[in-house]
């Protein structure tokens, strides 16, 4: 068995180093962007080669405004500490066209449910998410929607708006598609959380059509979150929306719900926007540019 770990480990080294060699040697082959060879022609770095993350914000952003752009919101809202660094956050909201928010802004407090910040919080607010709803098993939680009442409104608030436009961002100032941050996933996830504890909240209070407004909230959300670009967005609003499941069937068996209670939804569905990449060569032959390591990343970006 030993031997054959080893020929195996072996066979496995050989194969990346040879990947890595072909890699490199591809840097060198000269090669003319165009229908033939990739999706996107441009904008085009120093190089020559694409740069497909300046390509990919161009094709997200257009239409975007910071007034019709429902994550200036949630970034407005999301705390300083919660960014990569500050550098990100600051390269965020120039590309949003908007200066960020003053240390003494209304922010959405998530960081005191982190279960590096009290485990035992954590806890609660897991149990106040997929649990039984039992109020006073959750008063740190129920403290906690009346503190953030007004920044979970201007969240609701928020999602409401027409587009949605993440930028994608870098460290490396020519990175790839495989090189983008994607911090916000987390906290969005964990602002859909918030929305569907204090709409189970509502609905134990009799606030039923306040309620019903979070779970469309989370909705809308989830749609802007799972956008035409990574898989991994896609299963992040896929998670948001299921997490409603529960508190809608809370909202039907409740004595006081009636069918006018759902005669009001919060707003347009967001138009889906399908990006160009299924092109007749197929998106894994169109974006495999020599000296691109991200295939396997734009690959999952035609819907």
């Amino acid at each position: 068995m030993q031997p054959l770990r080893f020929a195996l480990a072996a066979a496995i080294g050989l194969a990346i180093a040879s990947f890595a060699v072909a890699d490199d040697k591809i840097e060198t082959i000269p090669l003319e962007i165009g229908p033939e060879t990739t999706v996107f022609e441009g904008p085009l770095r120093e190089d020559g080669t694409v740069d497909y993350v300046a390509a990919l914000n161009d094709l997200a952003s257009e239409g975007v405004t910071p007034e019709n752009n429902a994550y200036v919101v949630i970034a407005e809202l999301t705390e300083p500490e919660l960014w990569t660094d500050d550098a990100f956050r600051r390269k965020r909201f120039e590309m949003l066209g908007v200066p960020p928010p003053d240390d003494d802004a209304q922010y959405l407090a998530l960081q005191q449910w982190s279960w590096r910040a009290d485990e035992a919080a954590f806890k609660q607010w897991d149990q106040a998410s997929t649990g039984e709803w039992v109020p006073a098993d959750f008063p740190l939680v129920i403290d906690w929607l009346d503190e953030q009442d007004a920044a979970l409104n201007r969240l609701v608030a928020g999602i409401q708006r027409e587009r949605y436009w993440a930028p994608a961002v870098t460290e490396e100032e020519r990175g790839l598609v495989n090189d983008v941050l994607l911090p916000d996933l987390a906290r969005m996830r964990q602002m859909g959380i918030s929305l569907a504890i204090r709409a189970r909240h509502r609905i134990h209070e009799g606030q039923l059509d306040a309620a019903i407004d979070d779970l469309l909230a989370i909705k809308r959300l989830s749609r802007h979150v799972a956008g035409p670009r990574f898989v991994i967005e896609d299963l992040v609003g896929v998670d948001m929306a299921r997490r409603t499941t529960g508190a809608f069937g809370e909202l039907i068996a409740h004595e006081a719900f009636t069918v006018g209670h759902g005669k009001t939804p919060g707003g347009p569905r967001p138009a889906a926007r399908a990006l160009p990449l299924r092109a007749k060569h197929g998106c894994w032959r169109a974006c495999r540019i020599p000296g691109h390591a991200a295939a396997t990343h734009v690959a999952s970006l035609g819907r």
